[in-house]
């Protein structure tokens, strides 16, 4: 079916949207004005899985904030990553922090709701007729990909009647609540593990404390009869990569870009001649994969239950737990504090890394075996799950997104059908 379609432009001139970046050159916040807690600055890599991570965005001071011209942010507008990682796209909850978008980042605000629906526009975003528009685009410069501001605005947006708008946007954010139920769902299962964590193995709470005197060690005050080892001592890293003999047809391939805090967000099937030659390490179940480029950014995940052709980038540090629980592995190099170990390694000013023997030489403190086989059977079914969940989600995003196109395309034609749309947000 074949919707009339507008030009951002002049959508934007009639009122009814409008699509901003954020502040450039003079205007832009300085290295000296992050703080820990103010207005998030949101980049490309705070965009993932559909979803702004507001909790790990970087936050910039009051006097940058005040400096700022436009990009400002508002709960409901949609973003979009345009530099760099082009083609990102999340909404904007209602209860979102305050925000600006950073040069990377756009927002698209729906200014008159009777025109288009935010919900539909959510979605054509999207679609194959919107990334086709800036595919053709984000080559135009010989730095990294991107799509400007001027050209965000030549694109076109198909419009079917408002009411079909409501009905598309229905079928899909129906999806979508279920996808964001699961999401829900996994963070819960992690932050009550990591809690589990912090309570027995920093807080020093764990069972039968009261009886444990703490004994003064290198790192502090720790149990008596605990010890401190390096993470050689209880598991390997790099420990196995793909043999050329062993070489599969078809990988299924994790990047560092398809990882995020404490999640595999992506995990792309291609064949091996075709894939990248950073392609090459090797995961099984229980491993942690840590990206050994920009670690401030903490790009880890736990990896459970992969197939046999499952393979990380070399860019990618792979811990292999040998004589404590994988669970406990994870959780104690998921910490803040571990984050800043290798912060504190990386090496390059453009480009700061680490490499396999920080990793190695990393310092854990290790309780006695008793107390870990206590602790394992307590959170890895929170883990086993979690990922339960999350393959939950990635087969609903299949069905949406085989969905997705042939709503917008008017394929599947909804304008007749009796959808509800009265619970969509207005």
């Amino acid at each position: 079916m074949n919707w009339p379609t507008r030009t951002v432009a002049d959508l934007q001139a009639e009122g009814v949207l409008l699509v901003e970046d954020g502040n450039h050159g003079e205007y832009r916040p300085r290295p000296h004005e992050f703080v820990q807690d103010g207005t998030r600055f949101i980049r490309a890599t705070d965009i993932s899985n559909g979803r702004v991570r507001f909790e790990s965005a970087s936050c910039i001071n009051d006097v940058a904030r005040a400096r700022i011209r436009k990009g400002v942010g508002q709960p409901l507008d949609i973003l979009f990553s345009h530099k760099g990682t082009v083609g990102k796209i999340a909404f904007v909850p209602t209860e979102a922090p305050p925000f600006v978008c950073s040069p990377q980042t756009t927002f698209w605000r729906v200014l008159d709701e009777h025109a288009i629906d935010r919900r539909y526009l959510h979605a054509y975003l999207r679609s194959p007729l919107f990334t086709k528009q800036w595919y053709v685009r984000k080559g135009e410069t010989d730095m990294a990909d991107y799509v400007s501001l001027t050209a965000q605005r030549s694109f076109g947006i198909a419009l079917p009647p408002h009411g079909t708008q409501r009905k598309i946007a229905a079928v899909l954010a129906a999806y979508d609540e279920l996808i964001e139920n699961n999401l829900r769902r996994i963070e819960i299962l992690e932050e009550m593990a990591q809690a589990a964590y912090r309570e027995w193995f920093v807080n020093f709470r764990f069972p039968g404390h009261e009886n444990v005197a703490l004994v003064d060690s290198s790192l502090g005050p720790i149990p008596e009869g605990w010890q401190i080892v390096r993470i050689r001592d209880v598991a390997s890293v790099n420990s196995e990569s793909i043999r050329p003999k062993d070489v599969p047809c078809e990988i299924q391939y994790i990047d560092i870009s398809s990882v995020s805090p404490g999640s595999i967000d992506a995990i792309t099937i291609v064949r091996f001649e075709e894939a990248p030659s950073r392609a090459r390490r090797v995961v099984r179940h229980g491993d942690t994969i840590w990206s050994t480029v920009r670690p401030n950014r903490r790009s880890f995940a736990l990896v459970l239950n992969p197939t046999e052709n499952t393979i990380v980038s070399t860019g990618f540090a792979v811990l292999r737990p040998r004589t404590v629980p994988w669970a406990f592995l994870y959780l104690a190099t998921s910490t803040m504090e571990f984050s800043a170990y290798l912060a504190n390694h990386a090496r390059g000013a453009a480009y700061p890394a680490v490499n396999a023997e920080d990793f190695e030489n990393a310092r854990l403190v290790i309780p006695p075996g008793r107390l870990l086989e206590h602790f394992a059977p307590l959170v890895e079914p929170m883990f086993e799950l979690r990922e339960s969940l999350r393959k939950q989600d990635i087969n609903l995003r299949v069905t949406r997104d085989l969905l997705l196109p042939k709503l917008i395309s008017g394929e599947i034609d909804v304008s007749e059908l009796d959808i509800d749309t009265e619970w969509l947000a207005s």
